[in-house]
């Protein structure tokens, strides 16, 4: 996933969103990237804003859908 330009796939869902997300910040701003790492490891969550709204990953269903 990291490093593809288009992520998972291309579409305006959170998955898709989120990963592309992911790729582009492994490639223009690695060190925000691994910042969000260690926030998952402190606080056990990761939350990304899709559409103005914010989207937890501890709310989240596991495995895909």
């Amino acid at each position: 996933m990291l490093g593809q330009p288009l992520g998972v796939g291309q579409g305006n869902n959170p998955t898709c969103q989120s990963a592309r997300a992911l790729s582009m910040w492994a490639y223009n701003d690695p060190d925000y990237l691994l910042q969000m790492v260690a926030w998952a490891a402190r606080d056990n969550e990761i939350v990304m804003h899709f559409e103005g709204r914010p989207v937890s990953s501890a709310q989240s269903a596991g495995g895909l859908q």
